[in-house]
């Protein structure tokens, strides 16, 4: 494995490879002792010259047996000392040497490890399991070019050892040798394809080299493979997220979840992570996942909730967002986005219903307010958008975005005066905000109290552009004055411009159709007037729902539960 975490920068590699095979390099470690006991030559422990009477073999090898019995059980200060009397019969046994490494190793004396280590690849210098464990120690202490070395010696005894070149790959991309380290990792999965360990660390390695389609099949086959405990169904999950193989990932964390319930510790973080990301689909899999432990959490339902909205699913994010409400009735990150599902699908009376309970139980927040004002317009309710609108201006005198939505509703409804003075406030707030640059030039052409000036009208238009408005309106209206002037090559490139950026349009297709129609294009014209007539009804509700998105992303001022919800966000 080489991660715990979904990580990809390749610097990163040689701490997250290191730190999770840890414990897993103890237990090979172990294994590879105990196996050495059981099938070493007798000459590895009694070396015939070093004898000294008949009596002395049978009796060191009871001796033997016992520091092996001793060992087994765990009692390793006991086998120490039997292994050290021992090797003052028979000092020359590579053998005992390194179970005299192991047992310190267990007991934490790394460096007696080492030099006992050390002492039976100089006695046997093919002892693969003297330099495996000597490597293992190396690399655990960030020695990695001596864990090179250890490696090394190993595959000169044993090319066939997949193991070895799997310690070996690890050790060279600690030294961030990437290409050798890809390479023997290659070669230890080509030489032990059902080793599951190797695959998924391969998988990852491929992953976070940028060679996705070469680790694909690889990491198909972790989709049912046995994998030896809980920690690896996690990282298998992950890196089977990271493929794209959802399904299967699910399967993996539902498994290392029944294993070990704490590992919701790691999968919920994970899944605010795809969430804050907008990638609504896998974040709603890994809440999925963590449905039996997180039913009573608020934050739960309305992360579920939002994920199912974003992916088109209205009434079961209504089901959530209403169960985030119940649990805790004073956020009113809750209430707003409830609102928004209402509005975006359609569904203004509800928002209207819900937003105007709120403003009962939440009369001095300037959002909630705002969020009536935008229920109320989405409704075309605009002298009850209008009211909401200022009492959450009151609220919150610099809540620019209550300005721009007033504006919107004195747009609609036609009260060019009205508009005047609310864009002036608005530039006046934030000599910065494009919006109030164009609410200011509309209105221009069409208050009574104000004499038409094209050059201050473009010179307007000009200003919000400039300053960023990424919106199709101010574009439009510039094209519009440029027609008027009879500057038509400039006012078809605008719209020309206008519809690239935003397909979705009407009106430029509008102005569009009459523009080709006096050029003699009447094809163009003629495609141009049928894209408009599809798209024009879609357009309002999508503003409406922006604004409710946007006075989400704003703390209430004055509103001190605003400001922690917010904070909690």
């Amino acid at each position: 494995m080489f991660s715990q975490t979904r990580g990809s920068e390749t610097g990163g590699i040689r701490k997250r490879f290191y730190k999770n095979e840890c414990l897993a390099l103890m237990r090979s470690m172990y294994l590879g002792a105990l196996m050495v006991i059981l099938v070493s030559p007798v000459s590895w422990v009694f070396p015939q010259q070093t004898t000294s009477t008949p009596d002395a073999l049978p009796s060191a090898r009871k001796q033997f047996d016992y520091g092996k019995q001793l060992l087994e059980e765990g009692k390793f200060a006991q086998a120490t000392a039997v292994f050290k009397e021992l090797v003052q019969t028979i000092p020359n046994s590579p053998l005992l040497y390194n179970l005299l490494g192991f047992c310190d190793l267990k007991q934490g004396h790394t460096d007696e490890a080492v030099v006992h280590f050390q002492k039976a690849t100089e006695l046997k210098s093919d002892y693969k399991a003297a330099h495996n464990n000597l490597g293992g120690i190396y690399l655990m202490q960030g020695r990695n070019q001596e864990a090179i070395q250890e490696f090394s010696a190993v595959i000169r005894t044993d090319p066939k050892d997949a193991q070895a070149f799997y310690n070996l790959a690890r050790a060279e991309l600690a030294t961030n040798n990437h290409e050798a380290g890809l390479d023997h990792l290659r070669t230890a999965h080509d030489l032990s394809p059902g080793n599951a360990s190797m695959a998924l660390a391969l998988a990852r390695l491929y992953l976070e080299q940028g060679k996705k389609e070469l680790g694909r099949p690889i990491a198909q086959t972790l989709t049912a493979a046995r994998l030896p405990d809980a920690s690896a169904d996690l990282e298998a999950g992950k890196l089977l997220l990271d493929y794209g193989l959802e399904d299967p990932a699910q399967d993996r964390f539902r498994s290392a979840l029944k294993a070990n319930p704490k590992f919701q510790e790691i999968l919920y973080p994970l899944a605010t992570d795809y969430f804050k990301k907008q990638n609504y689909k896998v974040a709603l899999l890994l809440l999925e996942t963590l449905k039996p432990a997180m039913q009573t959490s608020a934050i739960w339902h309305e992360l579920t909730g939002y994920s199912y909205f974003k992916l088109g699913k209205a009434a079961e994010a209504v089901q959530e967002l209403q169960k985030a409400m119940d649990r805790d009735p004073r956020n009113q990150e809750f209430v707003l986005e409830l609102a928004e599902v209402f509005v975006t699908h359609n569904n203004a009376t509800a928002a209207i219903t819900l937003m105007e309970t709120a403003a009962k139980a939440f009369p001095h927040s300037s959002r909630i307010w705002f969020g009536l004002g935008t229920a109320y317009l989405a409704e075309q309710h605009h002298s009850s958008a209008e009211a909401a609108l200022k009492k959450s201006l009151e609220l919150d005198p610099k809540l620019d975005l209550a300005y721009v939505l007033l504006g919107q509703s004195y747009k609609e409804a036609g009260s060019w005066d009205q508009l005047l003075a609310t864009a002036q406030k608005l530039i006046d707030l934030g000599p910065n905000n494009p919006t109030g640059y164009y609410y200011k030039a509309l209105a221009l052409q069409l208050a009574s109290t104000s004499k038409v000036d094209d050059a201050e009208i473009e010179a307007l238009l000009r200003k919000s552009l400039a300053l960023g408005n990424a919106e199709a309106e101010p574009h439009y209206e510039l094209a519009k004055l440029l027609a008027r002037q009879g500057r038509k090559q400039d006012a078809l490139f605008e719209m020309q411009k206008i519809v690239q950026a935003h397909p979705d349009f009407s009106p430029a297709y509008y102005h569009l159709s009459r523009l080709y129609r006096e050029r003699g294009e009447l094809e163009k014209s003629q495609q141009a007037q049928k894209t408009r007539e599809k798209i024009r009804e879609n357009e309002r509700d999508k503003v409406m729902k922006r604004m409710i998105v946007e006075i989400r992303q704003r703390p209430d001022h004055l509103d001190h539960e605003g400001a922690k919800d917010a904070k909690r966000r």
